[in-house]
């Protein structure tokens, strides 16, 4: 099917000559060359896009790796039910189609509605990168030849995609970005305004806690990958999402501690007194949605604020301990004064300590230096 080159192309890329893909491609099709161009994203190295021609034709693009995750989403109108299981990382979404065409599983009308189609949607990524590491490789070549394009029949129909992607790159580099909810109070401010009329704020809260890609979530969601990512774009931006890549290699866990606390200036010290220590701080506004953060990154102490709490709401706590996996998740309650009632609360609700505000910050620190160490 390809004649491919027997080394990995990521190492060469990544170590490659810079250039802009879209000058690139052309000069190679204005010289009627022949072979494959790769292009390594400067934002996220486990992505790469590749396009192959020759005589002055466009035959393919895609990506050179995820195939699995973008053909799932772009092929579930046309095969729905394809196993993409066997999909390695040496098989390509052209070897995959071909093989569909033996089976007699596609027409030769769907099957270059197709490769447009993948064509496409792999240029618009490819030409929205302002500048990349790239590789060209004349020795590689389509094998059988189904579909040939000028540059510009397949470039202007998606010309108005690529200007929309080019503007939200800073933020959102390509649909394999993985997005999880980074700030939960700006998240459910701003989803809400944002997002409430498009699925409802459940739907997306649970598909954003299963670090999937764009085009995952795309499926799952049944949208346009590019359209959700103009529509998270602006969370995105102001913080309320993070984008992770798409393959990360597994750091170390910071021990991880979740403060509730009404005060912003609360949150901003407790932050601050943390995190030279090596903890990763997570603060939330409200008992709202908080379950929910913790389930995502399991922490290793939660602070909750008294202030935001009545007896009724102590029932957080309760909550909180009958979830599977955090019966014994240090639980430290903050208070404005030394009150009889929090100490009874304490009791009744399952918290682990108490600890009155303002707080001198060394007494801060240890206390949350002693509670995370039962949590290990």
């Amino acid at each position: 099917m390809i004649d491919t080159l027997s080394d990995p192309i990521t190492p060469v890329l990544a170590s490659g000559l810079q250039g802009v893909p879209i000058v690139a491609l052309q000069h190679y099709i204005r010289q009627q060359q022949s072979g494959r161009l790769s292009c390594l994203d400067p934002k996220d190295h486990s992505v790469g896009w590749r396009v192959y021609f020759s005589g002055g034709q466009i035959h393919f693009a895609e990506s050179i790796m995820g195939q699995a995750d973008r053909l799932s989403y772009l092929l579930q109108d046309v095969l729905p039910n394809l196993d993409l299981s066997p999909v390695q990382a040496n098989t390509t979404a052209y070897d995959l189609l071909y093989q569909q065409l033996e089976a007699r599983r596609l027409s030769w009308s769907d099957l270059r509605h197709l490769v447009a189609r993948i064509t496409q949607e792999a240029l618009i990524q490819l030409l929205a990168v302002p500048k990349a590491n790239l590789l060209f490789e004349p020795s590689v070549n389509l094998d059988p030849l189904l579909c040939s394009s000028s540059f510009w029949s397949l470039v202007l129909p998606i010309e108005a995609l690529i200007q929309q992607w080019t503007a939200i790159r800073p933020e959102v580099s390509s649909p394999f970005r993985r997005p999880f909810i980074q700030d939960w109070d700006q998240f459910v401010h701003q989803g809400r305004y944002l997002l409430g009329d498009v699925w409802g704020m459940q739907p997306l809260t649970d598909a954003l806690n299963q670090n999937h890609c764009l085009y995952q979530l795309a499926c799952q969601l049944h949208l346009n990958a590019q359209d959700l990512a103009a529509m998270l774009h602006p969370l995105v931006k102001s913080g309320a999402l993070g984008m992770e890549p798409y393959q990360t290699c597994p750091l170390p866990r910071r021990p991880t501690v979740i403060c509730i606390d009404s005060s912003k200036l609360t949150r901003h010290w407790v932050r601050r007194l943390l995190e030279p220590l090596g903890y990763e701080v997570i603060t939330l506004q409200q008992t709202q949605h908080a379950l929910l953060a913790i389930q995502r990154h399991c922490p290793n102490l939660v602070i909750l604020d008294t202030q935001i709490l009545d007896p009724d709401n102590y029932q957080f706590c309760r909550a909180l301990r009958q979830m599977p996996g955090f019966q014994n998740t240090p639980i430290l309650l903050l208070s404005p004064a030394e009150r009889l009632i929090d100490r009874i609360w304490i009791r009744l609700s399952g918290a682990t300590a108490y600890a009155s505000k303002p707080f001198h910050p060394k007494t801060l620190q240890s206390l949350v230096i002693k509670l995370v160490s039962t949590s290990d």
